[in-house]
């Protein structure tokens, strides 16, 4: 049997060294800078206002503000993004400040308007309410060009409040996570290759809300979180290798 300080040490490579660190295609910590930390390299750049918090964090030492409005993300497409129909991860830590969502469905991140040779509708991880233009908190939801589920708690993405939220697929199977509650959103085969991949912006401009984001990552070709009904939330930045 392992003893405390095996597991202690355990612990402490996980925390340092990503297992799955040849599959991350864009990692963003929000530290004065919107290099990918990941080694794919990709190119972000900021439409409009992108500011950063060094009072408002979850990790290190400041997150990423995108104020409501025409202020978002552009990620360069390229071959990394192409999911294929299999398996992917997209998640983020987000903090919404009072008052800071505006419309009923935002998008979090749109990697691909445009699937099996068709350009469609938005799709990726977005937020959704039935609470109204001041809702106290959102869902995740699912979409692959049409919504496909949401997290099981409606109440899980509060504000004021840094949420792990997640999304992804697994053997066809699509799932959405946020603070530690797993979904299963039901079977998904759509052919997922990047077309116009932003953060806070789709094809239908839903962008009307403040982002506070902090360690946005996506992974492609695994799922990370399981298939139950809850999962483990990271306890410390993401790894950088």
């Amino acid at each position: 049997m392992l003893g405390a300080g095996r597991l202690s040490l355990i612990a402490s490579v996980q925390s340092i060294y990503d297992p799955y660190w040849g599959n991350v295609v864009l990692l963003l910590g929000f530290e004065n800078t919107l290099a990918d930390a990941s080694s794919a390299g990709s190119t972000v750049t900021a439409t409009g206002t992108l500011n950063y918090n060094t009072g408002t964090f979850k990790f290190d030492t400041a997150s990423g503000v995108l104020p409501a409005g025409a202020n978002y993300l552009n990620i360069a497409n390229t071959g990394s993004f192409y999911f294929g129909t299999g398996d992917f991860t997209i998640e983020t830590w987000m903090n919404v400040p009072t008052g800071g969502w505006l419309t009923n469905t935002v998008n979090v991140m749109d990697i691909s308007q445009k699937l099996n040779g068709v350009q469609g509708g938005p799709s990726g991880m977005f937020l959704s309410t039935s609470s109204g233009a001041s809702p106290t908190a959102y869902g995740v939801a699912f979409y692959d060009n049409t919504a496909i589920g949401f997290v099981a708690n409606p109440t899980a993405v509060q504000i004021n409040s840094w949420t792990h939220i997640c999304i992804g697929r697994q053997g066809g199977v699509a799932y959405i996570g946020a603070n530690g509650v797993l979904h299963s959103a039901g079977a998904t085969s759509k052919n997922w290759f990047p077309y116009n991949v932003k953060i806070k912006q789709d094809g239908y401009n839903e962008n009307g809300y403040t982002a506070r984001l902090d360690e946005f990552r996506v992974t492609n070709g695994v799922w990370r979180y399981g298939y139950g009904s809850r999962y483990d939330i990271p306890t410390a930045r993401f790894p950088r290798q």
